[in-house]
C-alpha cells in the first residue's frame, strides 16, 4: 500500500505545483511587479486570486487539490506531518 502512497503524493505534488504556475502566469500578464510579489508575499497572492477568481478559480482549485491529495499520499505512505 505504500507505493500507492507514493504515487499519490507524486501525482498531487505536480498538480499544486501546475495549478501554482498557472497562477503566477496570470500575475506576471498583469504585470512584473504584481508577479514578484505573488512569488514572495502569499497574502499578496490569496487576494490577487480573489480579485481576479474569474481567471484563477481552476488554477486555484487544481492547487488546493493537489495539496489534499499529497497529504492523503503522506498519510498513507505512514509519514507523519
Amino acid at each position: 500500500m505504500e507505493w500507492a502512497g507514493f504515487i499519490l503524493t507524486f501525482v498531487g505534488v505536480i498538480g499544486a505545483i501546475t495549478g501554482e504556475v498557472m497562477i503566477l502566469t496570470e500575475a506576471y500578464r498583469r504585470g512584473l511587479v504584481m508577479f514578484f510579489c505573488c512569488l514572495i508575499i502569499p497574502v499578496v497572492w490569496l487576494v490577487f486570486v480573489a480579485l481576479n477568481l474569474k481567471r484563477t478559480a481552476l488554477p486555484f482549485a487544481l492547487a488546493i487539490a493537489g495539496v489534499v491529495i499529497a497529504f492523503y499520499g503522506r498519510r498513507l505512505c505512514g509519514l507523519e506531518i
